[in-house]
């Protein structure tokens, strides 16, 4: 039986992902940034004040983060990229983001990012969440579609 465990993110996840990262992820990341999938999820990665990897054995599921909008903000910015086989380990993959959904909306005011609309999966995932999808937005280079998602989260600034 396969061993799932969550461990914190690092390079060595990273570029063991990309080369077995799902299409649907690896359009969205050229689609936005025009950079290799190692590059755009290394600077994912940098840039993130939490990061981990959803691990089966020694298959990257998927690695996620959230990244401050700014440094005075109470903004999170989630983000996932996920391996082509991720729907073998759906049941696991939905348990884990609904645990760490909730613990993310304890931590932030407001969570929100952008998803390719082509990439339905990801779409229904985000809404499932509790995410409100917004219309569409023309975005990169070659103005695709992409949805704006975004939820409010339970932490509140002090009241003086």
């Amino acid at each position: 039986m396969a061993t799932i465990r969550v461990e914190p993110c690092s390079e060595e996840y990273i570029r063991r992902l990309a080369p077995n990262l799902n299409q649907a992820d690896l359009r969205e990341l050229w689609t936005m940034e025009r950079r290799d999938p190692v590059t755009s999820m290394l600077s994912a990665w940098e840039r993130g004040n939490e990061t981990w990897a959803l691990l089966s054995d020694d298959t990257v599921i998927t690695i996620y983060g959230i990244i401050d909008a700014s440094l005075v903000s109470t903004t999170g910015r989630p983000w996932n990229f996920s391996c082509i086989d991720v729907g073998k380990f759906a049941k696991t993959f939905i348990k884990h983001s609904v645990a760490v959904e909730r613990k993310w909306q304890d931590e932030y005011s407001f969570l929100t990012n952008y998803v390719d609309s082509r990439h339905t999966k990801a779409c229904r995932w985000i809404k499932w969440l509790g995410y409100t999808l917004d219309n569409p937005e023309l975005v990169g280079p070659d103005k695709v579609p992409f949805f704006r998602f975004w939820k409010r989260g339970y932490l509140t600034w002090p009241q003086v």
